[in-house]
Formats: C-alpha cells, sequence, structure tokens
C-alpha cells in the first residue's frame, strides 16, 4: 500500500479553478464513498483510504493505493467528473506526489510553510477537520491514520520550535493595510462583515482595533451574528437585509460558505449610486467567491480577492525586495525631478544630493504633499499600488510609461480605458522644458560564466534593433532611431512622440559600482523626509555623508 496525493493550490490553479473544485464539508463524507468505489479497481490506482483538505487556497486528496502509477490520471479524472471542470485543465493545475513527496507536503502544508500567508496557523485547524471528516465517513485506514497523526505531531513541533508564525501577515491584516491605503484612517468608517465564520472573526479583530465608526455583522443566522457583533460593540443584520443596506457600507468583508455569490452586480450598483460615488472597498475572502467577479468593473468599487491579498501578503513577507522596488519607485520619481530642476547626483566624483537641483527637487517632493497634489497613501505605495489608483480614476495623473499607460487604457484592467493620455514629464520653468530619468536596467555576464559566449548571443540578441522594434508596445525600444519607424509608432503615436521628446534629455539613475547600497540610502532619507521626520536639508545632507562612504 502505497501514498499519493493530488492537489491544486494558490500556486499551481487560478481562483476561477479553485473555487470551482472547493469541497464543503457536508460535502465529505459522500465524495470520499464514491472516490472509494469508483477507484477501487486497478485502473484506478486500487484506492482504500482517502481524505479530503480543502480550503481557500487549496483542495487536496490524500489516498492509500496499491497502484500510484495509476492513481494520478484517476484521481484528476474523479474531481473533474465531481466538479464539472475540464479534465485536462485540471490536471495542468494540479500535482501528483507519491508517497514520500506527499508525506512531506502534508508536513509543510500543516506547518504553514505551503500556505499563502508564511506560518499562519489556520490551516493545522482545517486539517484537523478533514481528517476528522474523513475518518466519519470511514476513509481512514492505518496509512492515513498514521500519517496525519504523525503530520499534527510534527506541525506542533515545528511551531513550538522556531519563530514561524511569529512574523507571519495575515490576510485579516492584510485587508486592513490595503483599506487604509485607500481611506487612510479608518475611523469615520463603516464597516460590514458578511459571515460570522473563523475567518470573518480573525478579519473583523483586526478591523476593531482600527476603532472604525461603526461594525455589522450579517448573517443567514442572526444569532451568530448577533454573537459576533456583541463582541465587537457592533450591531447585527440578517443577511437578507443587505441589499438595503449595503449604500450605509464604506468597507465590506465577506468570507461565507456559499456555492453562488450573494453580492451581486445589480446590488453594488445600487450601492454607489446612492452613494453619490463615495469609494467602497469590497474585500472577497470566501471561495467560491462571495462576490461577482463584474464587480470590479464599477466605478468607485475597490474589489479584492483572496487572491490579491495574497500578493500584499507575499510582498510583506518578501520585505527585503519590496523595500527595494520602493526604493527604485521613489528614486525614479526623486531622478526625473532632479532633471527638471537640473540638479546632478554626483558632481567631480562625489555625491551632492544636499545641493542645487537635488535638493530643489526634494522641497518640491514634501511641498507637494503639503499643498495635497499628492496622495499622503503613496509614501507607502509600490508600482502596482500606484497603478490600480490610477486606473480607477483616482488620480489625476502618473509617472510612469509603457506599463502604465497600457493597463490603464486596458477595458479589462481599467475603469478609465480610452481616457488616459500621455506626455513627456513637466520641466520647471526657467530651468527645463520636460524631464525624464532612465528607467533602464543594465545586463551582464559574471566573471566566473562557463557559457560566457551564449550569453553574450542572447544579450546581443534580445537587444538588437529588429528584437527592440517588434516587441515596442510592450516595452520602449533602446534604439534612437526607432522613434522615427513607422511600424514602431503604429497604434501607439502619443506613446512614441511623448518617448521621442524624452529619450532626447534621458537623465541617468546615479552611476556608482554600489548602486544597490546608495539606492537603499536614498530610499531611506526620502522616506523619512516625506514622513516628516527630518527636513530636506537634514535628510539629504545625511543621505550625501553616507553616500561618501561608499567611495
Amino acid at each position: 500500500m502505497r501514498l499519493v496525493a493530488l492537489g491544486l493550490n494558490h500556486q499551481s490553479a487560478p481562483l476561477p479553478l479553485r473555487e470551482r473544485v472547493t469541497f464543503v464539508p457536508d460535502e465529505v463524507a459522500g465524495a470520499i464513498a464514491r472516490l472509494r468505489e469508483r477507484l477501487s479497481s486497478r485502473d484506478g490506482g486500487a484506492l482504500s483510504e482517502a481524505a479530503i483538505v480543502s480550503t481557500c487556497n487549496r483542495t487536496e486528496l490524500y489516498c492509500a493505493v496499491d497502484q500510484p502509477q495509476d492513481a494520478g490520471f484517476a484521481l484528476a479524472e474523479f474531481i473533474a467528473t465531481e466538479k464539472g471542470v475540464d479534465t485536462q485543465d485540471l490536471r495542468r493545475a494540479s500535482y501528483v506526489l507519491p508517497h514520500t513527496e506527499a508525506v512531506r507536503h502534508a508536513f509543510r502544508v500543516a506547518s504553514g510553510l505551503d500556505s499563502m500567508v508564511l506560518g499562519e496557523p489556520q490551516i493545522l485547524g482545517q486539517m484537523k477537520q478533514a481528517e476528522r471528516l474523513a475518518r466519519q465517513a470511514g476513509g481512514l485506514g492505518l496509512l492515513l491514520n498514521h500519517l496525519f497523526q504523525r503530520t499534527f505531531a510534527v506541525a506542533k513541533e515545528v511551531r513550538s520550535s522556531t519563530d514561524i508564525g511569529a512574523h507571519s501577515v495575515s490576510m485579516a491584516a492584510a485587508a486592513v493595510r490595503m483599506c487604509e491605503r485607500i481611506f487612510g484612517q479608518l475611523e469615520d468608517s463603516h464597516l460590514l462583515f458578511v459571515g460570522a465564520g473563523e475567518m470573518i472573526e480573525l478579519a473583523a479583530t483586526h478591523f476593531a482595533a482600527r476603532r472604525p465608526k461603526s461594525i455589522t455583522v450579517a448573517n443567514r443566522t442572526l444569532d451568530r451574528a448577533h454573537a459576533l457583533a456583541t463582541r465587537l460593540h457592533g450591531q447585527a443584520i440578517r443577511l437578507s437585509d443587505l441589499p438595503d443596506s449595503l449604500v450605509r457600507f464604506d468597507v465590506v468583508v465577506s468570507c461565507t460558505a456559499s456555492s453562488l455569490p450573494i453580492i451581486g452586480l445589480g446590488m453594488v450598483e445600487r450601492a454607489v449610486r446612492a452613494r453619490r460615488h463615495r469609494p467602497i472597498v469590497v474585500i472577497d475572502l470566501a471561495v467560491p467567491r462571495d462576490v461577482e467577479p463584474e464587480v470590479a468593473r464599477l466605478q468607485d468599487v475597490y474589489l479584492y480577492t483572496i487572491d490579491d491579498l495574497g500578493h500584499i501578503v507575499h510582498i510583506a513577507a518578501e520585505s527585503r525586495q519590496a523595500a527595494v522596488a520602493q526604493a527604485e519607485a521613489i528614486i525614479c520619481d526623486y531622478g526625473t525631478l532632479v532633471d527638471a530642476y537640473k540638479g546632478q547626483f554626483f558632481q567631480d566624483g562625489k555625491p551632492i544630493f544636499d545641493q542645487g537641483g537635488s535638493l530643489e527637487a526634494v522641497n518640491y517632493m514634501e511641498q507637494s504633499l503639503k499643498d495635497g497634489l499628492t496622495n499622503p497613501n503613496s509614501r507607502e505605495y509600490l508600482e502596482e499600488d500606484v497603478r490600480k489608483i490610477f486606473s480607477n480614476g483616482d488620480a489625476a495623473f502618473a509617472l510612469n510609461w509603457t506599463y502604465m499607460y497600457n493597463l490603464a487604457n486596458d477595458p479589462k484592467e481599467s475603469k478609465i480605458a480610452g481616457q488616459v493620455g500621455i506626455v513627456p514629464a513637466p520641466g520647471v520653468a526657467g530651468k527645463s522644458e520636460a524631464s525624464a530619468i532612465n528607467g533602464s536596467m543594465g545586463l551582464g555576464i559574471t566573471a566566473n560564466s562557463t557559457h560566457a559566449d551564449e550569453a553574450w548571443k542572447y544579450i546581443s540578441f534580445i537587444t538588437s534593433q529588429p528584437v527592440q522594434n517588434k516587441f515596442a508596445k510592450l516595452s520602449l525600444p533602446i534604439w534612437k532611431s526607432s522613434y522615427d519607424d513607422p511600424a514602431v509608432a503604429k497604434g501607439q503615436e502619443s506613446l512614441i512622440a511623448a518617448a521621442k521628446v524624452s529619450i532626447g534629455l534621458m537623465f541617468p539613475r546615479p552611476t556608482t559600482p554600489s548602486y544597490t547600497e546608495l539606492s537603499n540610502i536614498l530610499q531611506k532619507n526620502l522616506q523619512q523626509i516625506l514622513l516628516g521626520q527630518a527636513t530636506p536639508e537634514q535628510g539629504m545632507q545625511t543621505a550625501t555623508k553616507a553616500a561618501e562612504r561608499l567611495h
């Protein structure tokens, strides 16, 4: 008897597929019975034991079989038949793990190492529920029983002997942070939580800590809604009251076990009109989804799914990489303004961030925040945050090229498609007519490369003018003469016209062998200035002295 696991999760499958193959607790017993019946033959792997783990982020089958080589396809076919999905689509998005790999995977899942939120504690409880349901359905035998008991012991050891959960950023915390990016502080916001399960309770607890104006809980069972609302000092309503009540809420967080959406496009449309287009954030933590995906297209509505929040969590977990990304974003903005003020990063090989146009650029950045010209939340935005705000129509302008421009004009990605223009970044009266910074990254070959010739051929190929021109709609060409080629300009005349102006005055980023270190120095000091923790003069003097030590 051998163990085999088949599954799909947030890493292997998109949300629209994951939500179609979930098994709610009431379905598990029947599914296990059918699984054991259909796959008991040798063609099905001679299956004798089975358990189903089904959560927001994964559906996995753990089985004991005699013929593991036949079981993978049979398990995929079983799920496809049960849930009405295409077998090939499911096989492409799933993974089959033989005995030892399946054991290791179960250990990782229960310990929170394979979760969307690294170290999150809920998954262990979900696996214990899966074990209990499988036992009640008669799906556990000697092999799976031993697997689960050993898995629970390993998970307990991992959590007690390491700090795996100490720094995890939960979905709930990510949801709070996303709302604060849009509304700022939440003291004046009215919040609605749809559902009364563990995930909603966790989210509501995080939001309640921000002391919102009001909290309301909606649930099919009013008693459960009252119980949660009482703990949160809020009020309860029936789920059936949702269509008439939605207009009152600035933030809606939903996570129910419904197999169909409970918040539809029409319901949200009516609420937005009645709110006179005041923004509303809708966070859908459910799988299958509680909110119709079409809601995302509505003006003044910010819809985030569990995968969107997972992306935020991933960024937070990769804090160092996120800091570098943020550093580059803020340095691009700063560099463009330095060019506008005709400043320099270096003079005679020495950094001069605290002089002339380099200092004037920071003064402008600080003043634009004070004047309300710049969104104060943008101090913490990454590039993707900026894109979403801009594509929702909540910013007059953004600083970027093809990435921002093309997606903002894509109806699938933007609410302002067809309304977005592009011009060179403006200059400063009396100093410059336009401004630009070179956002390109260099390509190089390491000194110890064993394939230097092949690497050079590849670099030569992707930087050649024909290849650059072919993909000009994805990324601007590096060849100046390409901007006079009608084929390159076709369909993106405004973009090419603006780029042609900018490429003639392109300002380079700081040129230094220690660019990563310098980037972090600038980011840190620019952030302190923009957060009001230092004056422009103080911050840039500190940056200059730190940069001097790099040389």
